[in-house]
């Protein structure tokens, strides 16, 4: 079923600075999408929010998906037609490329949508991302097309043929998370954790070399659907929560990303909001996070042996597990004000004016 969150009712003309925002991965999206409505506001821009769960919470079919994806798009269409600068934002693609066929179908000439593409060469089993999807999204984007979050992203979008150059904005950031929590609760060691949904690009030889290395000092603990047993390591398999997911945030020393490919990272962006560091490879959309230069990041590992490249990691992450919280202190805010500056100005190149302005 489609809710309507966050705002106004969907009704009634929309005025030039509205943003719509539909989010069809209510449950995994939630939080990312409270970010991206924060910075949208903080610029100056109104939003509105449709919200559905995805088929893995809500237990209804696939299609019942699609059929409540295009319910939403036809009333963010009835909701811009007053107005041709307002703009939609699309959390997730349901059907990759073929998203653009949907928005052109239902919303025509009366809107303009861009859909926010995580992952151009998904991670996991998805819809609408084979040669025949990607030429007919191609052949009618225009008025209505992607964004990205990284130039890996963009990459992979060129080595795949495709004639467009989409726009890279920031993740979107939540600053002013309550960081009082601790690592160190209930055990002298520090704890050390990987959160997620297990994903063929996770690295386990990684995450077993680290725990030769580290299982003495640190608790090592992995909270996440899908995850296979790893020597040293607790794994705590199945779906977490969007509130458990926070306290498991707030309450590591450390949290690792441990990932062979990947676009960008929702976990190490939590993490930054909750002053917790994270770990992960510095040739990624991590670095605009930290700093290149970050010892949290792990540099090229390529060429070196297994014992080195682990070393290296093992070096980062005690690095991160003692790192004063000075260090993290205000990266979270000024990442929220750049994501917040990044979407305000692209939005107004774009044709979608400013109340502020």
């Amino acid at each position: 079923m489609i809710a309507a969150e966050r705002g106004r009712s969907i009704s009634g003309p929309a005025d030039s600075s509205l943003v719509l925002i539909i989010n069809p991965l209510g449950a995994a999206l939630a939080h990312y999408t409270s970010a991206l409505e924060s910075n949208l506001r903080e610029a100056g821009r109104a939003t509105e929010t449709l919200s559905f769960l995805e088929p893995s919470r809500s237990g209804r079919s696939s299609w019942r998906w699609v059929v409540d994806y295009a319910r939403a798009l036809r009333s963010a269409r009835n909701r811009a037609r007053g107005s041709s600068a307002s703009r939609i934002l699309i959390t997730w693609p349901v059907l990759g490329h073929l998203d653009l066929l949907l928005c052109r179908v239902l919303l025509g000439a009366h809107a303009t949508a861009h859909v926010i593409l995580h992952d151009p060469r998904p991670l996991v089993s998805a819809r609408g991302y084979s040669r025949l999807s990607r030429s007919l999204g191609n052949l009618v984007r225009g008025r209505h097309g992607f964004v990205l979050h990284c130039g890996a992203a963009l990459r992979e979008v060129r080595r795949q043929g495709l004639p467009w150059n989409p726009p890279i904005l920031p993740h979107p950031v939540l600053p002013d998370i309550d960081q009082s929590a601790s690592g160190m609760a209930g055990d002298v060691r520090p704890v050390v954790r990987v959160l997620g949904q297990y994903k063929a690009d996770r690295d386990l030889d990684l995450l077993a070399g680290l725990a030769e290395r580290l299982s003495s000092r640190v608790r090592l603990e992995i909270v996440g659907r899908g995850w296979p047993s790893i020597s040293g390591w607790s794994v705590r398999e199945g779906f977490v929560d969007e509130a458990t997911l926070a306290e498991l945030i707030a309450t590591s020393a450390a949290v690792v990303i441990p990932y062979t490919r990947f676009y960008q990272s929702g976990i190490a962006v939590r993490s930054l909001e909750a002053g917790t560091p994270f770990v992960g490879p510095r040739d990624s959309s991590l670095a605009s996070l930290y700093s290149v230069e970050s010892p949290l990041l792990v540099g090229d590992c390529e060429g070196m042996t297994r014992d080195a490249r682990l070393d290296l990691w093992a070096e980062a992450v005690l690095e991160a597990v003692v790192s004063a919280p000075e260090r993290l202190s205000g990266l979270a805010r000024s990442a929220q004000r750049q994501s917040s500056a990044s979407w305000n100005a692209w939005l107004s190149e774009t044709g979608c004016s400013s109340a502020a302005a």
